[in-house]
């Protein structure tokens, strides 16, 4: 798993799932060493993070639409940049969620859960409480 990225990024990776803000944003090509990348996973696997911690920069363009600027060097040291969307919820509550997410998720997984089933069930149990609701 490539360094540096925050998870909505590494679940781009794990999930092969698009991010990207622009959909003609690849093939990206480095206009220094002209290397391809022809996608989100190439570019994040592909390059490393800039030296600064600012290798990523959060956007809020709104209440709820949050973006990110990943800052990635190429290996020729050429900085590279790209925009992703964001799903996760950066509120408060959202944060609030994540914790209580990340702190179940660890009970089950202590408790004997694989880390995948235990995330599964949790993700069940979200969209069935969802359901009821409506």
């Amino acid at each position: 798993m490539p360094q540096g990225l925050p998870y909505c990024m590494k679940s781009i990776i794990e999930q092969n799932k698009p991010h990207r803000l622009n959909a003609n944003a690849f093939p990206k090509i480095c206009r220094n060493c002209h290397r391809v990348y022809e996608n989100e996973i190439s570019f994040l696997t592909e390059t490393t993070p800039t030296k600064t911690d600012g290798n990523i920069k959060v956007v809020h363009t709104g209440d709820t639409d949050v973006f990110l600027e990943v800052f990635r060097n190429c290996p020729c040291g050429s900085t590279l940049m790209e925009t992703f969307h964001c799903r996760r919820d950066l509120t408060e509550s959202g944060i609030r969620k994540r914790e209580l997410f990340e702190r179940v998720l660890s009970g089950l997984i202590k408790s004997g859960y694989a880390k995948n089933d235990a995330r599964s069930l949790i993700l069940e149990l979200i969209k069935a409480s969802q359901k009821i609701r409506k």
